[in-house]
């Protein structure tokens, strides 16, 4: 903070000092995004803007049993006050079921921004590198500049996790606190940069743990960032490497002497180790034509405190590959990866996953558009008996188990634009999908279901009468053996307004029939009628209606105990007013 005051003090305090008072009295009542003080210190108006809600629903049912109550009723509202960019927003509820008022951001923060400088105190959140801190949350203080063009710094301080004492429900955690900096320089050419972060818990924060698995931790994460673009190639690095200490209570470790590690001036326990993680890629662009290579690497136990969650043990690689034909009329992409983690061969399970996909569009004209796209996730997890060595030679074939599991899945879409004018807007669409899934291992096959869906529609709109309308048709088959099911049926919809737009209409209808292995099991119909009224501006009212209906079971072989006839209709009824 002190770092905050002083470069504040640089610029005209006269100035600054009315304008600085008004968003940290705000602060203290609700939280805030980040303000531009510069546009604050102009005359912009003071504005109360917000609405009112109140609904009502009827429910009631006929054949089965209640799925919500017989009568609900809801009053909602949003008030929004606001000064140039300053922002305050309040919402509250009320219902039969709760009673809530909320203020939207009720995680304290504010961000104010004057020129190249932006602060950042309360709660707030930045992001220095993936791999030393990402996006987690913090309380305390930071500031972001950039001086001159090109050239952009941060730093940051505050806590990143308060103390929670073991009690009953309660996940204890000791009271974590972190600093960092980052500084970047960008030029035409490419990119250079370097981030720092260090975050470490307080043993003594809390008292009488008896949790095997809460040990007080500490990192130190050093970043490096590159990039460059030379004609057609394009070339970027993202890496670090981390000191992490799973437990800051151990014994201090007096034989490290390793020359790379002494960069990190944190104590050396015997429970800290140094780990590794970057992403290597590069894309070549000629004529039409882009290739681009990825490679990532994170070392088994990298870890870094500013983040809430990370991917460790993992390497991947993949390739793309994109290009264009007939103008951009025809265009192609596709890509292939494979993951696998177990780097150190440590664990007595491995898995390897490939990953596929590949997608083809066409547009030959401003009519037509179609669109084919294919993907693949496979994966082979390889499991061998614990406590074996790894290069043991005693371990046979069939004392590992193989596990295989395959995933694909295809798409399509046709779409041609009959009408497309003031008077007219006439459409017909087609799209349709295939998913496989199988599951293998040394044991047995297990149950591979393949899903098939396909949807048809056709639109007709009329502008100038306020008016569209639509048929589709739906169908879904999905399963195999006894798990066999077919779901087709059409619905139809309609809008239409009313009176210079007064009053708008819209109505939906849908029927569809199942069948289970075979058998008809029953048939569902949909009704939805609504209606919207703007008595006066700002004003409007709400009617809808949603009537269900599903049939019994018209085979003698689906047991009729299971699926019942049921008559089901909901009402609602609403007021809304808009200020």
């Amino acid at each position: 903070m002190n770092n905050i005051v002083s470069i504040c003090s640089i610029f005209n305090k006269k100035r600054v000092r009315g304008t600085l008072l008004f968003p940290i009295y705000i602060i203290s009542v609700i939280s805030t995004y980040g303000q531009d003080l510069e546009k604050l210190l102009k005359k912009d108006k003071f504005k109360i803007s917000g609405g009112i809600n109140a609904n009502q629903a009827f429910y009631m049912q006929r054949g089965g049993q209640d799925r919500r109550t017989p009568y609900n009723y809801f009053l909602s509202g949003r008030l929004a006050i606001s000064y140039g960019q300053l922002s305050i927003p309040l919402s509250f509820s009320y219902s039969n079921q709760k009673v809530s008022y909320a203020q939207p951001f009720n995680i304290l923060g504010f961000s104010p921004k004057y020129k190249w400088i932006t602060t950042h105190v309360g709660f707030r959140s930045m992001t220095f590198s993936p791999y030393t801190l990402n996006g987690h949350t913090f309380l305390g203080g930071g500031i972001e500049v950039e001086p001159i063009k090109g050239w952009k710094s941060a730093v940051m301080y505050g806590r990143l996790m308060k103390a929670v004492a073991p009690n009953g429900n309660n996940r204890p955690a000791y009271e974590r606190y972190g600093y960092g900096f980052k500084t970047e320089y960008t030029v035409a050419g490419g990119s250079i940069g370097f981030s720092l972060f260090s975050a470490k818990d307080n043993p003594l924060s809390i008292k009488d743990t008896n949790n095997p698995l809460l040990k007080p931790q500490e990192s130190l994460s050093l970043g490096l960032s590159f990039s460059k673009k030379m004609k057609h190639w394009n070339f970027k690095f993202e890496g670090a490497r981390t000191a992490y200490t799973r437990n800051i209570n151990s014994a201090i470790n007096s034989d490290s002497k390793n020359i790379v590690n002494a960069a990190f001036w944190t104590p050396r326990y015997t429970s800290t180790g140094y780990f590794n993680a970057f992403k290597v890629g590069v894309n070549y662009q000629f004529r039409g034509f882009t290739l681009g290579a990825n490679f990532e690497r994170i070392d088994p136990g990298y870890k870094t405190l500013g983040a809430f969650f990370f991917n460790e043990d993992l390497q991947s690689i993949s390739g793309q590959f994109a290009t264009a034909f007939f103008k951009n009329k025809l265009s192609l992409s596709a890509s292939l990866g494979k993951q696998r983690n177990n780097l150190d061969k440590t664990k007595t399970s491995t898995m390897d996953r490939w990953v596929s996909a590949i997608q083809l569009s066409f547009v030959p004209t401003p009519k037509w558009n179609a669109s084919l796209s294919f993907s693949s996730f496979q994966s082979f997890t390889n499991v061998r008996p614990p406590n074996t060595p790894l290069n043991s030679t005693i371990v046979q074939p069939s004392d590992t188990l193989s596990f295989l599991s395959v995933s694909r899945s295809g798409q399509g879409n046709i779409s041609y634009i009959i009408k497309n004018n003031e008077s007219a807007n006439t459409n017909i669409m087609f799209s349709g999908s295939i998913q496989s899934a199988a599951q293998l291992s040394q044991m047995n096959n297990n149950y591979n279901p393949t899903f098939y869906n396909g949807f048809l529609s056709y639109n007709h709109g009329l502008p100038k009468q306020k008016m569209q309308s639509g048929l589709g048709l739906n169908a879904n088959f999905s399963g195999e053996r006894e798990n066999q099911s077919i779901f087709i049926g059409p619905n139809l919809n309609a809008s239409k307004s009313l009176f210079n737009e007064i009053w708008r209409l819209q109505a939906n209808t849908s029927w569809s029939a199942v069948w289970l292995a075979g058998n008809r099991v029953s048939s569902i119909i949909n009704l939805t009628w609504g209606n919207t009224f703007q008595i006066v501006k700002k004003h409007n009212l709400s009617c809808n209606f949603t009537y269900l209906n599903m049939k019994n079971p018209t085979s003698n072989q689906v047991d009729k105990s299971l699926i019942r006839a049921i008559d089901e209709l909901n009402i609602s009824l609403g007021y809304g007013y808009v200020f």
